[in-house]
């Protein structure tokens, strides 16, 4: 890992990795052993669930989004276990107002949702929106999000919004699946993203552009490439987003911003990754290194400091 700094003073390579083999499969497949909650800290640093898992042992304890953990009353129990059958015991509140509980959960395996809501909500003024909670690009998730886009596509609304508050990104071939859907049939041959690699490796740049189709590129499961992706049409999409939004969920924003689609972010800024990696497997070991950087129809990828929202709106647990 390089010492030097980028120009806002940040490392400039805060992203390489090194992690088990196992841990690269939990990170490509969103199994792991875990109790089914995401902890996040609030404005005021406490522990909060931002989700909970269904059928998970948070789930089956009684955890709820907005939960606060107040302290862990067990020794040596960890808000994240690595061991099946890990224990964890906690002081807790359903709220900031509720009684003081004392609960304990058991770590299993668990996998996540990568898309655990679709709706369609309304407004007063009697406006539509088809709203997508879209939580990781793991393997998988783009099987869900053509489900998604196939069930608003069949429903009256106005405009969509892309809830990626807690997504850290993964692979971006779903991205682009999820990009090509929501961007209009202009952008068609357009330029999703191209990966531009350092000068000893100028020649995989060109091999890869990767570009918006109505068609599915890379098969991930149910669905086979080439199928016919459905197309929302939409003249804005309204993305939720926070620090934890990153990677791959970036070059969502900057991907339909390249073709001229108005994308409004409403949260915190995004955590500033124009960069990507390929695993590399050695010994047990998956390594992790920063690769290329990501840029757009119009050539844009230097957005290491993040985007920043239009509408600047903590992430409210209660």
């Amino acid at each position: 890992l390089t010492p030097l700094l980028d120009s806002t003073g940040a490392r400039k390579d805060r992203f390489s990795f090194i992690t088990t083999a196992s841990g690269a499969d939990s990170l490509a497949t969103g199994e792991a052993v875990g109790y089914g909650a995401d902890w996040r800290l609030d404005s005021a640093r406490r522990v909060r669930v931002g989700q909970v898992t269904p059928g998970s042992p948070a789930a089956q304890a009684g955890l709820v989004r907005g939960g606060v953990v107040e302290g862990i009353l067990n020794a040596g129990g960890s808000f994240f276990p690595t061991t099946n059958g890990a224990l964890l015991t906690v002081r807790y509140r359903a709220s900031l107002t509720s009684a003081e509980q004392i609960i304990s959960m058991t770590a299993t395996p668990v996998q996540d949702d990568p898309v655990p809501l679709v709706r369609v909500v309304s407004s007063g003024a009697g406006r539509q929106a088809g709203y997508v909670l879209f939580n990781a690009h793991i393997r998988g998730a783009q099987d869900k999000l053509i489900d998604a886009m196939r069930t608003l596509q069949g429903s009256p609304i106005d405009a969509v919004v892309l809830d990626l508050r807690y997504n850290g990104g993964g692979f971006l071939y779903t991205a682009l699946a999820l990009a090509s859907m929501l961007a209009p049939p202009a952008a068609e041959k357009k330029i999703f993203e191209r990966l531009q690699f350092n000068d000893k490796r100028a020649s995989e740049t060109e091999e890869s552009t990767f570009s918006f189709s109505s068609q599915l590129q890379f098969s991930d499961g149910r669905y086979a490439e080439g199928t016919v992706l459905p197309r929302l049409n939409l003249p804005r999409v309204y993305v939720l987003t926070s620090a934890s939004t990153c990677s791959a969920s970036e070059s969502i924003v900057n991907s339909l911003r390249g073709v001229d689609v108005e994308v409004v972010l409403i949260g915190a800024n995004t955590c500033g990754k124009p960069y990507g990696f390929s695993r590399q497997d050695n010994c047990g070991l998956s390594y992790f290194p920063i690769e290329f950087q990501g840029t757009n129809q119009k050539g844009f990828g230097d957005y290491a400091s993040g985007f920043a929202p239009q509408c600047a709106a903590t992430d409210d647990f209660d």
